[in-house]
């Protein structure tokens, strides 16, 4: 939210903000802790549209989001972002340079960070987000749940499957649907939207297509090729694993 504050509010930028509620383990304490962030911000900027929606159920992004766009009216231009994406007011001109009503839908390519323990080295890790380099990320070539588009366009090809529980895939089937339009879809790396590192928890509960999308993000989050490489050469026991498992059948072999 801080940087919302600093990128739109403070800036008075002509935007809205909707938040969406899911009811988590965390409980009501965490709940009411956000709400008084919401209201905090709708006292010190009343000229700001800040809307917040309590959702029921188990967690759902597609119905999350879903309910976000209904807020909004048919020529509203929607931006789908997650609270670990981090995001420059640059961006955000280029979320409406690329997004043309009936004609074009944005799908930025995110800059995803690394996790910092494993791929920074003891000197430290950069503290700007908007460091991009080789060490600290990479791009999400494949990932499709950071999207802006209009609402008209949103609604012209079916919108997000809300039938889908949990996280992953939603995304995947919007752009499928986009894909499948007649409209055209605009993809670039942006300098100014980085994912910021936290770490995965995948629920083994997911359906299995999207359980499998969750471990190939929380693998590609864990560091570069080289880093990993370095841990597995300078760990005899990861080193030597293949090794040790072919000792192992070879004395089988040798009883047999």
């Amino acid at each position: 939210m801080k940087n919302f504050e600093k990128t739109c509010l403070q800036t008075s930028e002509d935007v809205e903000l909707a938040v969406v509620l899911f009811q988590t383990d965390s409980g009501a304490d965490k709940m009411k802790e956000v709400e008084e962030l919401l209201n905090n911000l709708r006292t010190r900027y009343p000229s700001h549209q800040i809307q917040t929606v309590q959702a029921d159920g188990a967690f759902s992004r597609a119905l999350a989001l879903d309910l976000g766009a209904k807020l909004y009216h048919h020529d509203a231009l929607l931006f789908f972002i997650d609270v670990d994406i981090h995001f420059s007011h640059a961006s955000l001109q280029r979320i409406r340079l690329n997004t043309r009503q009936y004609k074009q839908v944005y799908y930025p390519i995110v800059f995803s960070q690394y996790d910092p323990v494993v791929s920074c080295d003891n000197t430290s890790c950069a503290t700007s987000p908007f460091v991009i380099t080789r060490y600290a990320g990479y791009w999400r070539q494949f990932g499709f749940g950071i999207a802006a588009m209009y609402k008209s366009d949103f609604l012209h090809v079916g919108g997000f499957d809300t039938s889908i529980q949990g996280w992953g895939k939603e995304d995947v089937e919007l752009f499928n649907k986009f894909v499948s339009s007649n409209l055209t879809i605009f993809r670039a790396t942006d300098l100014d939207i980085v994912h910021i590192y936290h770490p995965i928890n995948c629920d083994p509960k997911l359906e299995p297509a999207q359980y499998q999308m969750c471990l190939g993000t929380k693998a590609a989050n864990f560091a570069p090729v080289e880093k990993l490489s370095e841990l597995v050469y300078r760990t005899p026991s990861i080193l030597s694993k293949n090794d040790q498992a072919a000792s192992i059948d070879n004395s089988y072999e040798d009883v047999r």
